[in-house]
């Protein structure tokens, strides 16, 4: 999704970074360790061998690679990643604007933050977010995200890329859009279309979204 962002140079470099996190993960003996440990174990790799640190905006997992930072969004795009090369049923979890990794296997479950760096409850974050139950029960937040809704944010932070910096509002357009059409239910993509319309003085088109918020 970001080869159009980044130069080859800069994409093969991260490739590199993040083939060598791997193959260091998967050099760890895991047999008398906890789940808890084993995730603890990637984010101690991550911290404290690789001096990645914690940034308030590192959208784009290649920028994060390069830059050794990270924010919620890509610090838990990369455990996802290396969990998943480790065979580890990890998923990557929403709680309004914040992203959080989770662990579930069966009944066994626990949420991992990486921008703390310690493990907290739903509890924390419904409380700590002022998340209605009603989302909750519809899965908007605290769900495990699927893959198209962890691209449909990536489209997202795209489109604020090409609107923001790029100045290129219609290229921007057409990811946002993407970003709508894998994840119709995310209350966050639909205000940030509000946004961008009434940027582009499209006000009705701006309501427009701004309802759709507001309905779900």
């Amino acid at each position: 999704l970001e080869s159009n962002i980044f130069t080859k140079s800069e994409l093969e470099k991260a490739y590199v970074k993040l083939a060598s996190l791997v193959e260091t993960v998967k050099q760890k003996d895991y047999s008398n360790m906890l789940p808890e440990e084993n995730i603890l174990y990637i984010y101690n790799v991550l911290v404290n061998d690789h001096s990645f640190t914690y940034v308030d905006s590192s959208d784009f997992i290649i920028d994060a690679l390069n830059t050794n930072t990270f924010d919620c969004s890509t610090g838990s795009l990369l455990i996802l990643i290396i969990s998943q090369e480790m065979g580890w049923p990890v998923y990557v979890v929403k709680s309004r604007n914040h992203f959080f990794i989770r662990w579930e296997e069966f009944k066994y479950t626990f949420n991992f933050d990486i921008t703390r760096g310690v493990f907290l409850s739903n509890y924390y974050y419904k409380i700590d977010d002022n998340l209605h139950q009603e989302s909750i029960s519809n899965g908007i937040y605290l769900a495990n995200l699927t893959t198209e809704e962890i691209l449909a944010s990536q489209y997202e932070c795209i489109a604020n890329y090409y609107w923001y910096v790029l100045k290129d509002t219609e290229t921007a357009l057409l990811y946002f859009n993407k970003s709508i059409e894998l994840n119709s239910k995310d209350p966050v993509i639909y205000n940030n279309l509000g946004y961008f319309n009434e940027f582009l003085y499209k006000y009705g088109i701006a309501i427009h979204y701004y309802n759709k918020v507001i309905d779900l």
